[in-house]
C-alpha cells in the first residue's frame, strides 16, 4: 500500500506540473475557482488527474491554487478568499508541488530508517541503532541574481555547514579540553553570522521574507 501510494503521489506531483492558468476571458476550460477569482485552470484535465491521484477533490485542489486565503491578525480572526492572477496561481502550484515533494521525501527516509533499524531497537531507531551519515555540502551558487529556490538552497547548506561544525569542530575541541590537550590546532570559521542574517528573528532576511508574503506584498 505504501508503494503504491508513493507512485500516486508522484503521478500527481507530475500532473501539477501540468496545469496552467489564464486569465478569465481568455481561451480555454471554464473551470472557475469559487467566487469568481481571476484565474482559470486552461485545462481541466491536467487538474482532476491530479486531485485523482493525490487523493482530493478536484474543486478543492482548484480552489487552494486559485484562491489565498488571508486570515486577519487582529480582531476577531476573521478570513477572505482573495483571487490569484495566472501567475500568482502558477506560483502557488510550484509552491505545492515543493511542499508535497518534500513530505514525500521524510516519509520515504522515516520507512528507510523504520525497516533498517536493528530488531533489538524495537523498529524505532533506539540507542542500539546504529547508522552511517553522510555530509554532502554543495550547490553553493554566486550569480547576478539568484532566484529564492537558489537562496534556500544556500541556506541549507549554510545550516549543514554549522552541523558539521558542531560535530567535528565543537566536539573534538571539548574532548581535547576534557582530556587536558591543548586545542589550539583545532580553529576553523564559524559561519554564524551568515546563518544570523539569513534566519535570526525578527530581523533575518528569511523572516522578514516570511512576514511580507503574509502581508500580501
Amino acid at each position: 500500500a505504501d508503494v503504491a501510494g508513493v507512485w500516486s503521489t508522484l503521478l500527481g506531483l507530475l500532473e501539477l506540473g501540468n496545469v496552467a492558468f489564464i486569465a478569465p476571458g481568455g481561451e480555454g476550460d471554464s473551470v472557475r475557482s469559487e467566487g469568481g477569482g481571476s484565474s482559470l485552470v486552461e485545462e481541466a484535465a491536467p487538474l482532476e488527474r491530479a486531485a485523482e491521484a493525490l487523493g482530493v477533490p478536484a474543486a478543492k485542489l482548484q480552489k487552494a491554487l486559485t484562491m489565498r486565503t488571508h486570515t486577519a491578525l487582529a480582531g476577531r480572526g476573521s478570513s477572505s478568499q482573495i483571487p490569484l492572477s495566472p501567475s500568482e496561481a502558477a506560483e502557488a502550484r510550484d509552491a505545492l508541488t515543493r511542499h508535497l515533494y518534500q513530505h514525500l521525501f521524510d516519509f520515504l527516509v522515516l520507512r528507510l530508517n523504520a525497516h533498517l533499524a536493528p530488531p533489538s531497537s524495537g523498529g524505532k531507531g533506539g540507542e542500539e541503532a546504529r547508522s552511517l551519515m553522510l555530509l554532502d555540502i554543495v550547490g553553493f551558487e554566486d550569480v547576478g541574481s539568484n532566484s529564492l529556490e537558489q537562496l534556500l538552497i544556500n541556506y541549507a547548506n549554510e545550516l549543514l555547514q554549522r552541523l558539521f561544525n558542531a560535530h567535528v569542530f565543537e566536539r573534538e575541541a571539548a574532548l581535547y579540553k576534557a582530556e587536558g590537550i591543548d586545542d589550539a590546532a583545532v580553529s576553523y570559521t564559524s559561519n554564524d553570522a551568515v546563518l544570523a542574517v539569513l534566519s535570526a528573528a525578527p530581523y533575518g532576511l528569511i523572516p522578514l521574507l516570511e512576514e511580507q508574503g503574509k502581508l500580501g506584498e
